[in-house]
Parts: structure tokens; sequence; C-alpha cells
């Protein structure tokens, strides 16, 4: 979708709107905030991880990520984002994010968080991803003080091979996304955790 353009066209709105749950004021909304930050239409991955990192758990101020790996998770939420994996993320495809995050049913977001614990993307979470994220999570939302005296590594990774073996069915040390979507949502503490802080970009103002 090219940029430049102050509005977008009656055609190209109601095209948004069919993969989108937002209406057509809101597109345009949305719509004027993207071109503002990327004038051209086309955010490469140093205009998103700028972008992003300040939305970045805008709530979590004491969160004890690194801008090292927020600059590693960033570069994971960008490909997930850019669909097409053209290098680039349209208005399409981060207003389908943004409508996922903010509007998206249950299984549209936990399909998202499959997506990004899948680092290698071959359609299958295994064990060390899991960890990797849930360490991540666990920083961001400062879980560590829940458990004084314990080492912050230790606590995460007993809690990731707990759930681990909770959503793999089948026990075969990977998780496809219908194990990992149909676990989650047959428990509401794991829905709380996943799903409990800002992974992707923007929330609701």
């Amino acid at each position: 979708m090219g940029g430049g353009k102050s509005r977008l066209s009656t055609k190209t709105i109601a095209s948004l709107q069919d993969v989108t749950y937002f209406s057509d004021q809101e597109i345009q909304e949305w719509y004027k905030a993207f071109i503002k930050e990327v004038p051209d239409g086309q955010m490469n991955i140093d205009q998103f991880l700028n972008v992003w990192k300040d939305l970045f758990f805008n709530n979590k101020k004491k969160s004890s990520i690194d801008s090292v790996e927020l600059q590693s998770y960033g570069k994971q939420v960008f490909r997930l984002i850019d669909r097409n994996g053209d290098g680039f993320i349209d208005f399409r495809e981060f207003l389908i994010n943004v409508s996922i995050e903010q509007r998206g049913t249950l299984e549209q977001k936990l399909e998202h968080v499959f997506g990004l614990y899948d680092l290698d993307q071959n359609g299958y979470v295994t064990k060390p991803e899991m960890l990797e994220f849930v360490k991540m999570v666990n920083r961001a939302m400062d879980l560590a003080k829940q458990f004084p005296g314990k080492d912050p590594e230790d606590v995460a990774e007993q809690l990731a091979n707990k759930i681990f073996w909770r959503l793999d069915r089948n026990k075969d040390g990977k998780l496809t996304m219908f194990e990992f979507i149909s676990g989650i949502k047959s428990n509401q503490c794991l829905v709380d955790y996943f799903l409990g802080v800002n992974l992707t970009g923007p929330r609701p103002k």
C-alpha cells in the first residue's frame, strides 16, 4: 500500500474493514497516525524498533528487560507483523496487527503469541523456545518479586517446563499451534499469563 496520501480511498477502506474490526473513521485515524511516523508508508526494521520500543510495556516501567534483549524481541515482533516477508511493514499489515491486539478473538491473539514463540518459523514451539519467552514475560511482568530469594532463571525454567508439559498432549517434545492454543484456552491462568502483557504493539488509549 503506497504512502504519501492524507486520506485513504473508499475502496481501500472497504478492503481494510474486511480484515479488521475497525470502522472507516477509525481506519482513517490510524492511517493519519501511521503516515505521520512513516511518510512513505513503508516501515523498515529500524523505524519499527524506534517506535515500538517506546510503546512496548509502556505500563511496565520497572521491567528488568534490557535494551539489547528488547531489540532482539522487537525483531521477532517485526517478523510477525511483516506478513509478506518483504522487510517492510505497510499500513495494511500494521492495522491488522493492531486490530487483533485490540479487538481480536482469543484464538487470533493466541495465534499471534504462537508466532512469537516459534522462533525458527518451523510450525512448532520447542521447550527452549518456550523457555526463552517465559524468561522475557517474567521479567516484563516483574514476576520475580513473587518468589523472593529464588533465582529468576530457575523460576522461569520450572514454569516453562510445567507449561510445556501441560500443553504437549502427545509428549513429542514440540507444540503444534493446535496444542498451544487449545491448551491455553482451557486454562484461564494460562490465558492471563500469555495475554497479560502487550506483546506486539499499541493498546487502546
